[in-house]
């Protein structure tokens, strides 16, 4: 799997030995993460990429996925050391005030902006939103987008429709 999915895609057919050589001698010899990101979306045959060849002791291997891929039969719970669950945000504020420290430059009056933006979500009844990081994340920065064009008043027909193109 690393092989093919990036070595082959990184080095030229000259280099894709020694990089591979290089990789399997990282492996064995240092504390490594691997990141599988997506098992939802893994067109394999099989459940779960083949790992073989890596090192448990010295190697942690991350899956993410979403929950139904969990139900495949093939997956084993033996095969699970950990698992853990995401429900979404718990402090939706802090969330906000983490994502704004980001995206705004220091000048910026931070603390009136994360007032500003909770008086428009509030106001729009978007509080359900709340839960889901990624689609408060969008909502956050279609409003800075709005501030920064000095739009006084926004619809939310026209939020939905800038969620459901950006979703698409």
């Amino acid at each position: 799997m690393i092989k093919a999915q990036l070595i082959e895609k990184i080095y030229a057919n000259d280099e894709m030995e020694g990089a591979y050589k290089l990789v399997l001698q990282i492996i064995k010899n240092a504390m490594c993460l691997v990141i599988q990101d997506g098992l939802d979306e893994w067109p394999g045959e099989d459940a779960i990429p083949s790992m073989t060849g890596i090192p448990k002791d010295i190697c942690i291997v991350l899956t993410t996925s979403r929950p139904w891929k969990l139900i495949d039969e093939r997956i084993r719970n033996s095969k699970i050391d950990i698992l853990l669950e995401l429900e979404g945000i718990s402090d939706p504020r802090a969330f906000i005030e983490k994502v704004l420290r980001c995206l705004l430059d220091e000048s910026t009056n931070f603390q009136d902006k994360v007032t500003q933006f909770e008086t428009f979500f509030r106001s729009r009844n978007l509080m359900w939103i709340s839960a889901s990081s990624m689609l408060l994340t969008l909502v956050l920065c279609t409003w800075l987008d709005w501030t920064a064009e000095r739009r006084s008043e926004s619809s939310l027909c026209e939020l939905y429709t800038i969620l459901l193109e950006n979703l698409c």
